[in-house]
């Protein structure tokens, strides 16, 4: 029945596509030629003899964009091309349950499952990028490394006509793990379309993303000490918790079955459209051409949105300990565990915007109400509310863009979420082109806790909590950024009321206590000739004793000598990356409920990790060469999580090609 939904959900998304549903834009918009001093330039540094065609452009626009933007052509952090950031906390393995280590707590109200452990690898419609291209564009990704590791990405965008763009995207993440019972398959497609009338007025946007993945549970190995042990040399045998003892057969499109497994398969639709009444106006190019603007001063928008998510854990083998000491489950060997939830999601937005400045789009007034309708579906039992949302936003950047004021605010009206809100300020200076710019922000969110620390159910046994009341989190920032000093800086300092987390493997609770959070983030780039010297700090501090466990300081540096070589035909990035966080007691990890769980009684001590790497740009061809873990070859794996060691020794080659017919 799933897939038959399914199946038919994918072949109306499909036609609705070739109907050409599109987006709108916020800024005017011409006939063929991108917007002058648009966006942001191209970060590569190096110099190079070969430069793209001048009349040949590649700009995008995301949801909540007012500028074009460029893609980001720099080869010198090979991170840009792999799905997790440098900062994420994984369990050993590319596609398994991840968590940044520089905490983000979730600044929305209103509702949320609870499951986000393999978010790192999903697309999603927000994030969309709306191309447009003077030229068809693609974006070939490759990706091998130890185990059998591959990643595959591709990017095709085109632009038929000036009032229409489209783009494709896909991403298969592969990998067999360096421990057993780790296997991961993960598959992200999204097709994105934008299309405008000729003269502007009406906009539409139109986003389909679906994810399919599938992440090994293997529960961590059985005892550490098996890492110093001669006999678990070849790290596939060292004995696990989860999945049974056998070796699986892999291949990238023909891996056999992940006995033990957790699973997000989702899909949804985006559609924005529009309608503007304005000024139009024209600008000279030569004597025989001339580009049309128009420029919004009213806008009605109505958004439309559909999703659906399964989210599950199965285990066709389950071991009867694990069970027994992590979830008081007696006799759970004799019989699958199979635990799964659906959510269908419906929401309509209607909006009205004004632009007091036609020619300054950076400054609007935004005013709506959000009708929402979810149900949701477990494995005896179901459940189904709907909410009234009211929103405004305002936001003023000045036209030297000097000045940049925002206020947003969220109310739920009623419904289930009835009282959670959003409260948020910002204020944002540009000093001078030296010095940069400073921001200060005001966040308060009152939200009510995930739906997972309220009711979780599967086959075997139920855990649910009616006690909790509505999470406050207020996070004061202070931000500062300069391209010529080659700096930015972030200060966050959270207050956290009524915070929920998981005691256990199956039990959610609540401190009533407030308590805070520091955090500074810094970014510094060193530049001596070719020699540069990139560093990441991060330091968080709780007070007391907060129910959050982070380490109290995180770096990354990365030490590179850049410059074009044979000529400058070739440009050549190479050097040593070092990252390294303080010990802390590592939360747990419950893979039936996907959900890191606090733990106070193992402290992860790791060693720095060591990368060399060196990095190729021939035009738009890039190679990413990289050795890792170097640490490994003197001492034994760093962890994660308790049981959840990191990779050993690996080597990886990726290769980027941007094809620009």
């Amino acid at each position: 029945m799933q897939r038959a939904s399914m199946k038919r959900f994918g072949l109306i998304t499909a036609g609705l596509t070739l109907l050409g549903w599109s987006a709108s834009a916020q800024v005017p918009a011409t006939t063929g030629r991108p917007p002058s001093g648009s966006g942001q330039q191209e970060s590569d540094t190096l110099t190079q003899k070969h430069r793209v065609n001048p009349s040949v452009f590649v700009t995008y626009r995301q949801l909540q964009d007012t500028r074009d933007q460029r893609p980001d052509s720099g080869f010198q952090d090979y991170t840009t091309d792999y799905p997790l950031p440098p900062d994420e906390v994984y369990l050993g393995n590319v596609g398994t349950a991840a968590y940044p280590i520089i905490y983000q707590p979730r600044l929305l109200p209103g509702w949320d499952p609870g499951i986000h452990v393999l978010d790192p690898y999903r697309f999603f419609a927000d994030s969309t990028r709306f191309y447009r291209v003077s030229t068809p564009y693609t974006e070939l990704g490759y990706l091998v490394g130890g185990k059998q590791e591959q990643i595959i990405n591709i990017l095709h965008a085109q632009s038929p006509s000036p009032e229409f763009s489209f783009a494709l995207e896909f991403r298969k993440i592969n990998s067999q793990g360096f421990f057993k019972n780790q296997s991961t398959d993960a598959n992200s497609y999204r097709v994105s379309a934008h299309y405008n009338t000729p003269n502007v007025r009406y906009n539409l946007y139109f986003v389909f993303a679906g994810n399919k993945l599938n992440s090994g549970e293997n529960g961590g190995i059985a005892n550490d000490t098996f890492l110093t042990s001669k006999i678990y040399s070849d790290r596939q045998t060292v004995p696990v918790n989860l999945g049974g003892d056998s070796l699986s057969q892999f291949s990238l499109f023909n891996s056999s079955a992940i006995p033990t497994r957790s699973y997000v398969v989702d899909g949804g639709i985006l559609l924005r459209q529009s309608y503007d009444w304005g000024r139009p106006d024209t600008v000279q190019v030569n004597d025989s051409t001339q580009n049309y603007l128009f420029y919004p001063i009213f806008r009605i928008e109505q958004e439309f949105r559909f999703s659906q998510q399964v989210m599950g854990f199965a285990d066709t083998i389950p071991d009867n300990s694990f069970y027994l000491a992590k979830y008081g489950l007696v006799g759970a060997g004799f019989e699958p565990l199979d635990a799964v939830q659906k959510w269908n999601q419906v929401s309509g937005d209607f909006s009205l915007m004004t632009f007091p400045v036609p020619t300054n789009q950076s400054q609007y007034l935004k005013a709506g109400l959000t009708l929402e309708s979810i149900k949701g579906y477990f494995t005896y039992n179901s459940i189904s509310f709907s909410n009234l949302l009211g929103h405004f936003e305002y936001r003023n950047k000045t036209s030297n863009r000097k000045w940049d004021l925002s206020l947003e605010g969220q109310l739920y009206l009623s419904g289930s979420y009835f009282g959670n809100y959003l409260a948020s300020a910002g204020l944002g200076r540009m000093i001078s082109p030296t010095v940069g710019n400073i921001r200060l922000g005001f966040t308060n969110v009152n939200q009510t806790p995930a739906f997972i620390y309220r009711f979780f159910q599967s086959n075997r046994f139920l855990a649910f909590n009616n006690n909790l009341k509505q999470e406050n989190t207020t996070r004061l920032q202070f931000s500062s950024g300069s391209d010529a000093w080659a700096y930015n800086l972030e200060v966050n300092y959270y207050l956290f009321g009524n915070f929920t987390y998981f005691r256990d493997y199956t039990h959610s609770i609540q401190d009533p206590a407030a308590f805070t959070l520091l955090q500074v983030i810094f970014q510094k780039q060193f530049r001596i000739r070719h020699f540069h010297w990139y560093g990441d700090l991060a330091w968080q501090q709780p007070t007391g004793h907060a129910p959050l466990q982070v380490p109290r300081f995180w770096t990354r540096e990365r030490i590179t000598w850049e410059g074009g070589v044979f000529k400058g035909h070739l440009g050549l990035a190479s050097g040593l990356e070092l990252r390294y966080n303080s010990p802390y007691d590592a939360e747990d990890y419950s893979p039936v409920l996907q959900q890191f769980v606090l733990q106070q009684n193992t402290r992860i001590v790791n060693l720095p990790e060591l990368e060399a790497y060196a990095n190729l740009r021939i035009r738009k061809f890039t190679a990413f060469l990289r050795v890792e873990n170097l640490n490994t070859l003197f001492h034994e794996n760093n962890f994660a999580a308790p049981g959840y060691p990191y990779e050993g020794f690996d080597f990886r080659l990726g290769i980027r090609w941007d094809y620009i017919n």
